[in-house]
């Protein structure tokens, strides 16, 4: 069985198990729509950068990454109870390579996070976006927020597959509190990064778009060997 067959049936598997538990997907990404809608509303003017462009550019940067994962027990709990390194025990009985494991997680992040930026920025458009953005323009602005997400997101599955559940939350805690301190840089020096975005999507500009994405498959193909080596040393008891 070929990487990408073994890789195929483990999203399959990834999927299968979650059972009801993509509601809980649904009601955090539903939630976000709900709490970012007031702000970006406030971005209908582009010449005005207030106090708030931070935060958007915050949730923006923290959230939409996290978005590429399931939000189960195996997820919120991995933390504490160890539940990755018990599904990885259980993977090593079966004839599975190392590899296979690497490139289905990505792969599950990927089909994870794609429908949930199409339902968040979807419902973004038909409330706020349409007022100024063309459709072109908007898809623009969405790419570059899905390889963001994707490169991102592979570095979230390499910790959490690679590390122990508390070595991840930690990590994870260490990087809200980076992407915290990028906004506040950025807002002190009267930057704010979405707005610089949808003005450049108006100017018809694809650059970031290209890079974005660019950078997700950089980062897809670059993180499986890693990933892979990694599991091989992982120690399976937290």
């Amino acid at each position: 069985m070929s990487t990408w067959q073994g890789a195929k049936l483990l999203v399959k598997y990834d999927w299968m198990s979650i059972g009801y538990g993509w509601l809980f997907n649904i009601a955090m990404l539903f939630y976000f729509i709900v709490t970012t809608t007031p702000l970006i509303t406030q971005l209908r003017d582009l010449e005005l950068v207030d106090s708030s462009s931070w935060a958007i550019d915050f949730i923006m940067l923290a959230i939409i990454p996290v978005l590429g994962f399931f939000m189960n027990m195996t997820t919120i709990g991995n933390w504490k109870q160890a539940k990755v390194a018990r599904k990885l025990a259980r993977f090593r009985l079966l004839p599975i390579s190392y590899r296979q494991i690497a490139v289905g997680r990505i792969l599950t992040m990927v089909t994870i996070l794609a429908p949930s930026l199409l339902i968040y920025f979807g419902t973004q458009y038909v409330l706020v976006y349409h007022d100024f953005l063309t459709p072109l323009q908007f898809l623009n602005f969405s790419l570059q927020w899905l390889g963001y997400g994707i490169a991102i997101g592979c570095y979230y599955a390499f910790l959490e597959l690679g590390f122990t559940g508390k070595a991840y939350f930690w990590s994870c805690i260490i990087i809200m509190f980076l992407i915290l301190g990028v906004a506040i840089f950025l807002a002190f020096n009267r930057y704010a990064l979405v707005i610089h975005q949808l003005k450049a999507v108006q100017a018809g500009d694809w650059t970031l778009a290209a890079i974005m994405l660019a950078a997700a498959a950089v980062f897809f193909a670059g993180i499986i060997g890693p990933m892979a080596r990694r599991l091989s040393r992982r120690n399976l008891l937290g």
